[in-house]
């Protein structure tokens, strides 16, 4: 499974309820966007990458259901 929000939001942290700010001003809540992986394969492993983002899940599904294509980039799968 594989879940990652199109964007954060502040939910009333610092009294803010909103997002859509720009990047310049916008806190982290809105910023920093979840991403959650499970798998049940026993040894199933992310890479330790810092700055994953929602062009690292085209690449990662591609992998997960082995699928050959010239545009798979194995530098943006979240996997090892």
């Amino acid at each position: 499974m594989i879940f990652i929000s199109d964007h954060g939001e502040s939910l009333g942290e610092n009294n803010l309820y909103m997002h859509g700010v720009p990047m310049a001003m916008a806190p982290k809540e809105q910023v920093e966007i979840p991403l959650v992986v499970w798998d049940s394969k026993p040894g199933f492993e992310l890479k330790p990458i810092e700055m994953a983002g929602q062009h690292n899940i085209f690449h990662t599904v591609l992998r997960l259901l082995s699928v050959g294509s010239p545009v798979l980039d194995e530098e943006k799968v979240l996997m090892k």
